[in-house]
């Protein structure tokens, strides 16, 4: 499995997997797992390696990420992802030499 250099540190279990959810508060009516499958989505990951994440088939994940698609609005796994970061704090970038590149 390939998976990104923020998430690998992470994904270590069940935890982990739970730990890149979205809360329950920003999306209510997802489920666990829909959370779950968003949050790996919001990753930048791909269907093949959510499924492999979570154990499920790529289909199963396939048919999350419509459902997910359907019930936020969202036109694609961009917009979905856009969701989630913006209820999410997005720590700061910082320069090579400590500061905020931003100032």
């Amino acid at each position: 499995m390939v998976i990104g250099a923020r998430v690998a540190p992470r994904l270590n279990g069940p935890d982990a997997i739970a730990a890149l959810a979205p809360s329950e508060r920003d999306f209510p009516r997802l489920t666990t797992r829909e959370r779950q499958v968003l949050g790996l989505v919001a990753e930048g990951q791909s269907n093949a390696q959510i499924a492999d994440a979570l154990a499920v088939s790529g289909k199963t994940v396939a048919n999350y990420v419509s459902a997910l698609l359907s019930s936020l609005h969202a036109r694609d796994r961009t917009h979905l992802a856009e969701l989630v970061n913006t209820r999410r704090p997005i720590p700061p970038r910082t320069s090579p030499t400590g500061g905020d590149p931003r100032t």
